[in-house]
């Protein structure tokens, strides 16, 4: 999805990444492991996402694999995350063995009576001072509310 200057940054950072998973083992894992995410994502419906409250496993907790050079990587991931800003959610990737903790922001729509999330804001957590989830959380709620107010173009 667009974000607000019209800018796609999970396309760009996917790009990004298969680019380089051409030559890196670590970085084919981790497009692998975004790909499954998004398919199994794909699948789940608005009810089941985690409330702001819930601490406990969720139902969109799951195992998923992949396979790289004859390597299997398994893990089982707490996918969806609520982020204190309803309807504002968290894809989130971690896998400790590459120190890589990613996180896709987004939100469901329902465009045409079917069930869209917009996925908005892609990056990865690292060890500082500045966590970005805020920022990224309120930047995504200005797209949501533009979308629900303003009847900005919704184009899935």
């Amino acid at each position: 999805m667009s974000d607000e200057n019209g800018e796609k940054p999970l396309q760009d950072y996917l790009e990004i990444l298969a680019e380089t998973a051409l030559n890196s083992h670590v970085d084919k894992v981790k497009y692998l492991f975004i790909m499954k995410a998004l398919e199994y994502l794909a699948t789940v419906p608005k009810k089941i996402l985690p409330s702001n409250n819930s601490v406990e496993e969720t139902p969109t907790t799951t195992t998923l694999e992949v396979k790289v050079d004859k390597q299997t990587y398994s893990q089982t991931f707490r996918l969806v995350k609520a982020l204190r800003r309803s309807p504002i959610f968290e894809l989130r990737l971690s896998i400790a063995n590459f120190n890589w903790h990613f996180r896709i922001i987004f939100f469901p729509k329902y465009h045409e009576n079917k069930l869209y999330y917009c996925l908005t804001f892609p990056f990865e957590k690292r060890k500082s001072d500045v966590d970005p989830t805020d920022e990224f959380r309120d930047r995504a709620y200005d797209i949501f509310k533009s979308l629900q107010t303003q009847g900005t173009q919704f184009n899935p």
